[in-house]
């Protein structure tokens, strides 16, 4: 009995410091790893998520100018005459149309002029709602939010007959791997736009993120051609 209990107690000994040491030391490599990994993750989701904020900004404010292209000339009547055609101007970076929008008269019947076109990397809107002493609204269509800085680095507009095929007014070549059109569709030829192609390019404000592009298109509406 003796001899178990001088065995039992020799064998109660502590770590040295040097042991106590090394096992923090491992604990910090293995918390430290965990943290960095974590971190890592945090900032990837927040990134995703901005990304995706911008985007959704960025579709949103696109597909808020298609609706308006979709409504030129509905409600549009033969007896208006003077109102034809219902795009005004057209070009690679700016576009004006006619449509009716708001309540009550406009320039040309029901119809109000708007207009699109980039501005200090916004896209802005543009309403001109009645006679010529009337003062038009513009508005910005894509704002800074929760989302972060959004700036719109290009607009382009690409017209096309009712064949699909581009106006001779326009160019088509490929830009930074997208399809950019160039040039402007004279007077004479504003009545030939049946199909309207938009691509909007878009960046973030955070450091190192690639600008991308949104693409939508607005086909007008039969009952509405001359």
């Amino acid at each position: 009995m003796r001899w178990s209990w001088r065995v039992l107690k020799a064998d109660q000994r502590g770590l040295t410091l040097v042991e106590l040491v090394v096992a923090l030391v491992m604990l910090g490599v293995i918390f430290g790893g965990m943290f960095v990994s974590t971190s890592a993750m945090a900032h990837s989701w927040a990134v995703g998520q901005h990304r995706v904020g911008v985007q959704q900004m960025g579709r949103a404010s696109l597909d808020w100018m298609i609706r308006r292209i979709r409504l030129a000339g509905q409600g549009y009547d033969r007896n208006w005459v003077s109102c034809l055609p219902f795009y005004r101007t057209a070009d690679a970076s700016r576009f004006v149309f006619r449509a009716d929008v708001l309540p009550g008269d406009g320039v040309c019947g029901p119809f109000e002029e708007l207009g699109y076109a980039v501005s200090g990397g916004r896209l802005m809107e543009t309403i001109h709602p009645g006679d010529e002493g009337e003062a038009s609204s513009t508005r910005a269509l894509t704002v800074n939010e929760e989302v972060g800085i959004i700036t719109v680095t290009d607009l382009n507009f690409c017209y096309y007959d009712t064949f699909d095929q581009l106006l001779p007014d326009q160019s088509l070549a490929v830009v930074g791997g997208q399809e950019t059109c160039s040039g402007s569709v004279r007077g004479s030829r504003l009545g030939d736009i049946y199909r309207v192609k938009v691509r909007l390019r878009v960046i973030s404000g955070r450091p190192g993120e690639m600008p991308f592009d949104i693409v939508s298109q607005a086909v007008r509406r039969l009952e509405v051609l001359p």
